[in-house]
């Protein structure tokens, strides 16, 4: 079993472990080039329809986060 990794506060006696941010859900490709891409969600089935954006199909091919899973988190299209 993996132990966490703990770091000593300096200036009182608490241990803390520090926070992780959450994992983000991402749509995926579906189909694209030339600067027009097709995004779908598997999780919850959100559909972008044809995009027009300045990515790489390899960047494309990473994702993007879906805005009805990240709802709270991350808005639609963050980074792109």
């Amino acid at each position: 079993m993996r132990r966490k990794r703990v770091i000593r506060d300096l200036f009182t006696d608490t241990d803390w472990a520090p926070l992780r941010r959450p994992y983000r859900k991402l749509a995926r490709l579906v189909d694209g080039g030339c600067g027009t891409f097709h995004f779908e969600c598997k999780r919850c089935g959100w559909d972008s329809g044809w995009l027009e954006l300045c990515l790489s199909v390899t960047a494309a091919k990473r994702g993007m986060p879906c805005p009805e899973c990240n709802s709270t988190s991350v808005p639609a299209g963050a980074g792109y």
